[in-house]
């Protein structure tokens, strides 16, 4: 399941922001790209390769965060109620991209971040005192 996970995320990465050699400032011409529209592209693909490798990115950023979060609780703002597979990742991270303008325009992988967080806040957690 990781080596899933890991060749996913590569082949989203490699699909979602394809590097151009000729480019004299690599970071203008990523940060230009519609990396957003790209990315939602990948979801919506008519091939499982595609979609498995948008639910398995999705999967593995929402796992790392809760892993990351750990080590500092404080800092974590995504609480999934379990662990989701990867058509689940995918299918909700669609879900907010089809209710979201501007969805098309934004970063990745901060997008999926912001899916994510929406869906699954950790203050659905917090009780009020």
């Amino acid at each position: 399941m990781r080596a899933l996970i890991i060749v996913a995320i590569a082949a989203a990465i490699t699909w979602v922001a394809p590097v151009r050699a000729q480019s004299p400032n690599l970071s203008q011409s990523v940060e230009l790209a519609p990396l957003g529209e790209r990315f939602i592209s990948l979801c919506r693909s008519p091939t499982n390769a595609g979609r498995d490798a948008c639910g398995g990115v999705v999967t593995a950023l929402m796992n790392a965060h809760v892993e990351m979060a750990r080590q500092n609780p404080n800092k974590r703002v995504i609480c999934p109620p379990r662990i989701l597979t990867v058509e689940e990742g995918r299918r909700v991270f669609l879900q907010w991209a089809d209710q979201t303008s501007g969805a098309l325009t934004m970063r990745f992988p901060h997008l999926v971040m912001v899916a994510l967080s929406a869906r699954y806040p950790c203050s659905q957690y917090i009780v009020p005192k």
